[in-house]
């Protein structure tokens, strides 16, 4: 099993230079979450530092909020994907996953939709969708998006079914944004613990989990020590 653990973002309270050079080099972490392309798309020299860490490091690229958000979709978010991938091409070697997480608003009746979408991006697993609404996680509906050959983001959630889902190629993509909570949740070392027996128990080929939670340093360092142990 190859395990890649990270947390969403770098830019936090617990990281003194707030830069992904200290994050390298003083977290165990083998993977991050670029989660600020949500909101912005970076510039080509931003790319190019990027670049420079990336024999240490697996990417995951959210990709930006106009596509999943504004356009929903549609034949303009075709249009600005075009734009959005361009821009990392450098660094798509890394890249393991761009992270499309959708908004609770848009439930299965999106489903054609988004599957012709994903046809358009032709990126296959690394094509990672994050429902945030509940319909999405209907077993039915979860093999079609399999079958079709996207990942299925597992999530830690409030009121989301806590499940781990892997993809057509026995890989686990979950990120934990809080149990009880969004975001201001610590996980207790008995929960960790749990979900790491749980991984262990699937048998993955791959494992990415990312910690998206106001704790994310410690309980990360918690799964990696167990799941490296």
């Amino acid at each position: 099993m190859d395990i890649y653990i990270g947390t969403s973002g770098w830019n936090y309270s617990w990281n003194p230079k707030r830069s992904l050079d200290w994050y390298i080099e003083n977290t165990p972490f083998n993977a991050i979450e670029v989660n600020s392309t949500f909101y912005h798309i970076p510039k080509k020299q931003t790319i190019k530092k990027w670049l420079s860490f990336a024999e240490n490091l697996r990417f995951v690229i959210k990709v930006n909020r106009s596509i999943t958000h504004l356009h929903r979709f549609n034949d303009e978010a075709m249009e600005e994907w075009d734009k959005f991938y361009e821009v990392f091409l450098d660094l798509d070697h890394f890249i393991d996953f761009y992270l499309f997480q959708i908004p609770p608003s848009i439930k299965i009746n999106y489903l054609e939709k988004i599957i012709k979408f994903y046809d358009f991006s032709n990126l296959k697993e690394k094509f990672a969708f994050e429902p945030r609404n509940i319909e999405w996680f209907d077993d039915k509906i979860i093999n079609i998006i399999k079958n079709h050959g996207m990942t299925i983001v597992s999530v830690s959630a409030p009121k989301l079914p806590d499940k781990m889902i892997l993809n057509l190629y026995s890989q686990l993509y979950m990120r934990f944004h809080g149990r009880e909570k969004w975001y201001s949740y610590y996980y207790k070392d008995s929960e960790i613990i749990k979900y790491a027996e749980e991984i262990k128990k699937l048998n993955p080929k791959k494992i990415y989990l990312f910690f998206n939670n106001d704790y994310m340093l410690e309980n990360g360092i918690t799964m990696w020590e167990l799941l490296k142990s």
